[in-house]
Formats: structure tokens, C-alpha cells, sequence
């Protein structure tokens, strides 16, 4: 299977594909082959098709162990902040993880709140 008098075997497309998390355009181009070769292996062959779809979930897989990472130490971070009574730390808390409404000195019929998107709204409070 291949293009131009390359043969390259099912299993040699399978190893690439794995090493390239299923990514049949870097597969292809450390093969040497076309794109469509490894597209009609798939179409062939349910283990190449294979390769391709775990490849894929692996990528989601290391994606949300990167994020999951990524938060936990913000929260780390912020707790370790809020802690050391962080003002700014305390205001991103206040405004993204509670929803935090405060009177405002504007008025008696004015009313601040800070929803937990972060957002502030002004309003008139009869």
C-alpha cells in the first residue's frame, strides 16, 4: 500500500499513526506517503481505523490532564493568596466564585451586584 512504488505496511501505518496520537497528516509525512493512503487503510482495515480513533482519545485525555492541572494550581495559588488577604485575590474571589452584591454609597436606590461571571450591574432598586 502507497503511492509512487512505496509500499508501506498496515502495520508500519498503524505504529505511526500511534506514535503521532492519530494524526494521519504526520503519520503520512513520516511515512512519505499521501494522506489518502492511510484514509483508504482506514477504510480497509477496522485496526487502522482503530489507531486512528485512540490516538484522538488520547489527545482529549492529555488535554484534560493539562487542564485539570492548570486549575489546581490556580486554586492552590488563589488559596494560598486569599490566605495572605490578597486584595486583589479576595476581589476576583468575591466576583468569580460568589455572587457578591454590595449596597452602593450612590444612592439608597441604587443597588451594585457582581454576578459570578464577573460582570457588575448598576440598578435601580424601588
Amino acid at each position: 500500500m502507497g503511492v509512487g512504488g512505496v509500499t508501506v505496511s498496515r502495520k508500519k501505518i498503524i505504529e505511526a499513526l500511534n506514535k503521532h496520537n492519530g494524526i494521519i497528516a504526520r503519520a503520512a509525512k513520516e511515512l512519505g506517503i499521501e494522506r489518502n493512503t492511510i484514509y483508504n487503510a482506514k477504510a480497509e482495515d477496522p485496526a487502522v481505523n482503530e489507531a486512528i480513533i485512540q490516538g484522538r482519545l488520547k489527545i482529549i485525555s492529555d488535554e484534560e490532564d493539562r487542564d485539570y492541572d492548570v486549575r489546581s494550581l490556580a486554586y492552590e495559588s488563589i488559596i494560598a493568596l486569599l490566605a495572605k488577604f490578597d486584595v486583589t485575590a479576595t476581589i476576583f474571589a468575591l466576583k468569580t466564585k460568589c455572587k457578591w452584591e454590595q449596597p452602593s454609597n450612590i444612592g439608597s436606590s441604587v443597588h451594585i451586584s457582581i454576578d459570578d461571571k464577573g460582570s457588575m450591574d448598576a440598578a435601580n432598586k424601588t
